[in-house]
């Protein structure tokens, strides 16, 4: 497999994906593609269980690290509540107090 992660390096140097990046923890690497894969899969809908399965993840914490939603899809998941909104009056829920 080394080949495969020299080849991935090379790829990242000829489109200089990390030109000029300083911080080590924002550079594409080949790890890189498993926090995509997770992220991806979190998106569009798979459970954190499935995402640990085919991350080969044994625990469900490790899969949540790799699983990161993007700011459109967390911006998409609040507008979506408008809809719900829109169609009820306001229900004020008592929280208790501590």
């Amino acid at each position: 497999m080394q080949w495969l992660s020299s080849a991935f390096n090379r790829s990242v140097d000829r489109l200089g994906l990390n030109d000029g990046v300083e911080d080590r923890r924002m550079k594409v690497v080949f790890h890189s593609l498993r926090h995509s894969c997770a992220s991806q899969l979190a998106m569009a809908g798979a459970n954190i269980q499935t995402i640990a399965a085919v991350l080969g993840h044994k625990s469900i914490a490790m899969a949540e690290r790799y699983s990161h939603l993007s700011d459109q899809h967390l911006k998409t998941a609040v507008t979506g509540l408008d809809a719900v909104w829109e169609n009820k009056t306001a229900d004020v829920i008592q929280m208790p107090v501590r």
